[in-house]
C-alpha cells in the first residue's frame, strides 16, 4: 500500500526521500535506520551535493508499487526505477549518465545506517555456501567486514547480499551481479562500518576507481527490512519427521530415489514416467501396509533396463550391488509413507525432494536441453517451466509441497540464459542467479496456492538465509555441515544459530538437518544427539532427516514438548535473549527456552558452558514445585528460583507449577 512517500508491506513500512532512497525504515513496529539511507559522491575526498527529486509514483497494485526520480550533482546524473513488490522488497535500477564535460566523482557509494539498538547480528553471504560467517557483529569501531573476506570462485570484491539486524527485525542489500559496479583494489565492494556511537553503517562501494561511464551503465540492487513475513501460525505445534504427534505432521522423501527416480538429482519424475509408484506410496500412507509384490516388480522392472538412462544412478555398479540399492532406497521411501498412516489427511502430508543445482547430463532431456541447461545452475526459463510441470504432477498424486535442496547463490556465465552480462571488451561476467531464485520460488508459491494447498516450500539452503529468496517458502533447513560425533556447541554458536536457523527473519517453520555422524556406539550416538537438542531446542530449532541421531530420544523429547502445550494460543513463550524476559539463568551460558501455561512452566535449558555446572532459574515469580522431567526426580525450590545441575554440553527440562 501507499499513502503519500510511505509504502507498506507486512511488517514493514518504508517512507521514501527525495531521489527514492528510504529516510525511514520500521520494521516490526520499530525504526531500523539511524538516519536516511545516502548516496554519496566524492571528487578527490570531497563530497559532491545533489540535487534531487520526489518520486513520482508509475504504478500501483495489490502487489507491485512503482514509481521513478532523480538525483543529479556536476558530475552526474542517476535515474532511479524504484519496485517495490509484495514482501516490501525495494529493488533500484540506477541508470548513471555523466553530466556534460565535468570530470567523474573518484567514488561513489550507498550507506545504509542500522541503529546500534538493531545492530546486533549479520549475515554476509557469497558464491555458494559453508563460507559465510553470520552471528553477532564483529567488535571495534571502523571497518569490521569487508567483502574480500569471503573466498569466491569467480568475484573477488564484489558480494551479493548482506543482513544487518537482531532477533526481531532488520534490513538486507542483496543484488544479482556487479554490473555498473567499479572495483578498486585497496577498498571492497561492500562493507560494515560501525561508527563511534554504535551505529552500524552497510556501505556500498559502486564506484571505487571509475576509469568512464557509459550512458547504458546501469546498476541494480534491492532493500529487504525483515521480518519478511509472520511466522506461520501454529508453528511451534509443527514437525517434521521423527514423531507423529504435532498440529501439522510432514515428511520428506529426501532423496530422488526414495520416491522411485533413478536417473540424477535435478530429474522431476518417477522411472517410466510411470505414476503408479506415487500413487501405491499414497495407498500406503493411507493403509500402513506396504505392498511388497509391486516393490519386488518394480526393482525388476527396472533391473530389465539397467545400464540405460532410466538407471543411470546405479549404472557404475555391479548388479548385484545396483537391485539392492534400488530395493533399499525404495522400501526407504515406502517406510516414510507408512510412518504417516493414522495421521489426519488435513494434517500429515508428504513432500518430494528437488534439486536444482547439478549437471542433467544423465536425463532423458539433455540432448536437446543441454545447450539451456549446461553448468548446473539451471532455473533458466525453460527448466523452471520443467520444474513446473512436475511440480503439478506430484500434486495431482497426492504430494502436498516441495523441498528444494542446496539453495545457493551460483555464478552462471550463459550470457544466453542464465543472465550473465558482456562488457565493453567482449568478457563475460556471471549473474548469480538471485534474481531467478526468487522467481522460481514465487511460482512455486503461486501454484501451490492455486492448487488450495498450504505454500509448503523448503528451502534447505545450509547457511545462505538470503531473505529475498527464502522469504517466500514456508521452512528453512540449515546445517547439513560439520558432520561427526562431536559436540554440537563445538560446531555452532548460540549466536550464529539466532542469525541463519531460527527461521525468523524469514517468517519460516525452522528445522536443520541431522548432522551425526560416524558413531560407534549407541552410547556415543545417544550422547551427540544431546548435544544437538541442547544446541537447537533453547533456539525453538527442530531437527529433521534422520540419519544418525538417536532417533527414539529426539521423538521422545519432541513429544515432550507437544504434550505439555507450547503449541497452544495460550501459552507464553520466553527466549533468553529477550530483553524484558521475567525468566533469568544465574549462568548465561546456559540458554534456555520457557513456555509458561496457566500456573504450569515448561523450560528447556541447554548447556553451552565449558565445564558441568550448577545454576538458579529465576521465574520472577513464586514457584511451588519444580522436578527433572526426564528423570521425574525434585529439584530445589527457593522462592521463584529452581536450582538444577547441568553435565558440560547436555540439557535439562525443568517441570514447574506457579504458586
Amino acid at each position: 500500500k501507499r499513502k503519500g512517500d510511505t509504502l507498506s508491506a507486512v511488517l514493514k513500512e518504508m517512507t521514501l526521500a527525495d531521489g527514492g532512497l528510504p529516510k525511514s525504515v520500521v520494521a516490526n513496529g520499530e525504526e531500523v535506520l539511524a538516519r536516511p539511507v545516502a548516496v554519496v559522491a566524492e571528487a578527490s575526498g570531497n563530497p559532491l551535493a545533489w540535487r534531487c527529486k520526489a518520486p513520482t509514483f508509475t504504478g500501483e497494485s495489490d502487489t507491485v508499487i512503482t514509481a521513478e526520480s532523480e538525483l543529479e550533482c556536476d558530475a552526474m546524473k542517476i535515474h532511479a526505477n524504484i519496485r517495490m513488490e509484495q514482501d516490501g522488497m525495494l529493488r533500484y535500477d540506477w541508470k548513471l549518465t555523466r553530466q556534460g564535460s565535468n570530470p567523474l566523482p573518484t567514488r561513489l557509494y550507498v550507506d545504509i545506517p542500522v541503529r546500534k539498538e538493531v545492530a546486533t547480528l549479520y549475515h554476509p553471504v557469497g558464491e555458494r555456501l559453508r563460507h559465510n560467517p553470520a552471528g553477532f557483529i564483529p567488535k571495534g569501531n571502523g571497518v569490521v567486514f569487508s567483502s574480500r573476506s569471503i573466498p569466491q570462485p569467480n568475484f573477488d570484491s564484489f558480494l551479493p547480499y548482506i543482513w544487518v539486524g537482531d532477533d526481531y527485525r532488520g534490513i538486507c542489500y542483496a543484488a544479482d551481479w556487479d554490473k555498473g559496479w567499479c572495483h578498486s583494489s585497496d577498498r571492497d565492494g561492500v562493507e560494515l562500518i560501525r561508527e563511534e556511537d554504535g551505529t552500524v553503517v552497510i556501505r556500498l562501494n559502486f564506484l571505487n576507481e571509475p576509469q568512464k561511464l557509459l550512458n547504458d551503465n546501469t546498476i541494480t540492487f534491492a532493500l529487504l527490512a525483515s521480518p519478511v513475513k509472520p511466522m506461520p501460525k501454529g508453528w511451534r505445534g509443527w514437525r517434521d519427521q521423527f514423531t507423529k504427534k504435532g498440529t501439522q505432521v510432514s515428511r520428506a522423501m529426501y532423496s530422488n530415489p526414495i520416491w522411485g527416480c533413478y536417473t540424477w538429482w535435478p530429474a522431476r519424475y518417477p522411472a517410466f514416467e510411470d505414476y503408479t509408484v506415487w500413487d501405491k506410496m499414497m495407498e500406503t500412507r493411507r493403509t500402513g501396509v506396504i505392498d511388497e509384490q509391486y516393490l519386488k516388480s518394480f526393482v525388476e522392472r527396472l533391473m530389465d533396463v539397467f545400464g540405460t538412462g532410466e538407471t543411470g544412478w546405479v549404472n557404475s555398479m555391479s548388479r548385484e550391488e545396483a537391485r539392492a540399492f534400488l530395493d533399499r532406497e525404495i522400501h526407504s521411501g515406502f517406510r516414510t509413507a507408512a510412518g504417516l498412516y493414522g495421521v489426519d489427511e488435513d494434517k500429515g502430508f508428504m513432500y518430494c525432494y528437488t534439486c536444482n543445482n547439478d549437471s542433467t547430463a544423465k536425463l532423458p532431456e539433455h540432448p536437446v536441453m543441454q545447450d539451456e541447461w549446461k553448468g548446473g545452475q539451471m532455473l533458466n526459463d525453460s527448466y523452471v517451466d520443467y520444474a513446473l510441470y512436475y511440480l503439478i504432477k506430484m500434486l495431482e498424486h497426492g504430494f502436498k509441497g516441495i523441498y528444494n535442496d542446496n539453495v545457493f547463490l551460483a555464478a552462471g556465465t550463459s550470457w544466453v540464459t542464465n543472465g550473465a552480462w558482456i562488457d565493453d571488451d567482449g568478457d563475460v561476467h556471471p549473474s548469480m542467479g538471485l534474481w531467478r531464485m526468487r522467481e522460481y520460488n514465487h511460482r512455486l508459491a503461486v501454484a501451490l496456492m492455486e492448487w488450495g494447498l498450504k505454500p509448503w516450500i523448503t528451502v534447505h539452503h545450509t547457511n545462505t538465509n538470503i531473505l529475498v529468496t527464502n522469504g517466500l517458502a514456508m521452512n528453512t533447513q540449515g546445517m547439513e555441515w560439520k558432520y561427526g560425533v562431536n559436540d554440537f556447541q563445538e560446531r555452532f554458536t548460540p549466536d550464529y544459530m539466532r542469525t541463519v536457523c531460527s527461521g525468523r527473519q524469514a517468517g519460516c517453520f525452522p528445522t536443520v538437518l541431522d548432522g551425526i555422524k560416524g558413531a560407534k556406539t549407541a552410547e556415543q550416538r545417544s550422547w551427540a544427539t544431546r548435544t544437538e537438542l541442547a544446541s537447537l531446542l533453547p533456539h525453538e530449532i527442530l531437527p529433521t532427516c534422520p540419519r544418525g541421531s538417536d532417533y527414539y530420544l529426539v521423538k521422545d523429547i519432541l513429544d515432550r514438548f507437544y504434550e505439555f502445550g507450547t503449541w497452544k494460543d495460550d501459552c507464553v513463550v520466553y527466549n533468553y535473549w529477550d530483553p524484558y524476559s521475567p525468566v533469568k539463568c544465574s549462568n548465561d551460558n546456559l540458554k534456555q527456552v520457557t513456555y509458561v501455561l496457566g500456573k504450569e512452566i515448561f523450560t528447556f535449558v541447554g548447556g553451552f558452558a565449558d565445564a558441568d555446572c550448577t545454576a538458579e532459574m529465576d521465574y520472577g515469580r513464586a514457584v511451588v514445585s519444580a522436578r527433572n522431567d526426564e528423570s521425574g526426580k525434585p529439584l530445589e525450590v527457593s522462592g521463584g528460583k529452581v536450582r538444577f545441575s547441568l553435565k558440560k554440553h547436555d540439557f535439562v527440562i525443568i517441570r514447574a507449577t506457579l504458586e
